[in-house]
Formats: C-alpha cells, sequence, structure tokens
C-alpha cells in the first residue's frame, strides 16, 4: 500500500515524497529518487540540486495517527511545510508494530523457558 504522492514544487524543481506501509519513505527530485529511508517515527532527508541543499523532514504527530508534516528547508531556512492524511497507512504501521513487538516478546519468553 503506497500513498499518494506529496508535492513540492520550488524553483521550477518538483520535489515528492511518498511512503509505503512497510514504512519505506521515497524522495524523488523531478522524477529522480534522490532519497529512501525507513522511518516509522519520522525522518530526514537530505538532497542538493544546483549547488543548493534540501533538506524534507517527515513529523509524526503521535497523537493523532492520521497525520504526518513534511517540512521543506533550502539551504537550512524552512521555506515550506504541509500535513499530510496518512490515516490508513499509519494505522497499518501501527498495527505492524504492535505485531512484532508481541511477536518479539513471545519468541524471547519462550527461549528463555529453556536456559
Amino acid at each position: 500500500m503506497k500513498m499518494k504522492k506529496t508535492v513540492f514544487t520550488i524553483d521550477n524543481q518538483e520535489i515528492a515524497f511518498s511512503k509505503t506501509f512497510f514504512g519505506k519513505e521515497r524522495l524523488y527530485l523531478n522524477g529522480k529518487q534522490v532519497s529512501k529511508k525507513f522511518s516509522f517515527g519520522g525522518t530526514t532527508h537530505r538532497f542538493s540540486a544546483e549547488n543548493t541543499d534540501f533538506e524534507v523532514k517527515s513529523v509524526y504527530n503521535t497523537f493523532n495517527l492520521k497525520n504526518i508534516e513534511l517540512q521543506l528547508k533550502k539551504d537550512r531556512k524552512r521555506i515550506d511545510s504541509v500535513t499530510v492524511e496518512m490515516k490508513n497507512v499509519l494505522i497499518a504501521e501501527t498495527s505492524l508494530q504492535a505485531f512484532i513487538g508481541i511477536a518479539t516478546y513471545r519468541l524471547l519468553e519462550y527461549s528463555l523457558q529453556y536456559v
């Protein structure tokens, strides 16, 4: 499950952000992938274009599992931000995290019985 891309247009450059159900965030500059990171709680993507440094930071609202704020910086100055509704993706991610946590706990509990 992949969300719709969120697009910023700065100085005739298109910067697009996408996120998958499994936590993979991707950043594209004019259609070419410039960053790929795994994140379940937010991360920062950095890249350069035409001697300019860009940064896109994904900030997850911990108490409202429906939104991610994307912050765009150009040469360390915040120039834009947008809040993206991600209800289905974030709820699925939270469920996956809970399942992995429970499975890991059960596995450790089982393995410690035989120590």
